[in-house]
């Protein structure tokens, strides 16, 4: 994400997914709800889908703006995941095989 303004006194983590219930983007919100204050850290979400609205809430409720950031959709948001000292993948919460 080339607009972003990213501050090399923070610790980024991204996720770029789609926010839909395969993906339980929650989980990653309550982690990061569960995290030490003491350390400046924002977690990048890159995506859209049909539980954007139910995440933000959930960051809402929660009262975690200040640590999480909803960037939406972006044709090409790896450029982000690059600047960001971590990154991670939201995976299904199963898969079929075969």
């Amino acid at each position: 994400v080339d607009d972003y303004d990213f501050d090399p006194t923070v610790v980024y983590m991204t996720a770029i997914t789609r926010l839909s219930y395969e993906k339980n983007i929650s989980d990653m919100i309550k982690i990061v709800s569960r995290l030490n204050n003491d350390i400046k850290f924002k977690f990048l979400i890159i995506g859209d889908g049909p539980f954007f609205d139910e995440s933000r809430n959930e960051v809402d409720n929660l009262k975690l703006n200040n640590c999480i950031e909803f960037l939406g959709y972006k044709s090409n948001g790896f450029p982000s995941r690059s600047r960001s000292n971590c990154g991670c993948g939201a995976g299904p919460l199963a898969q079929g095989i075969g």
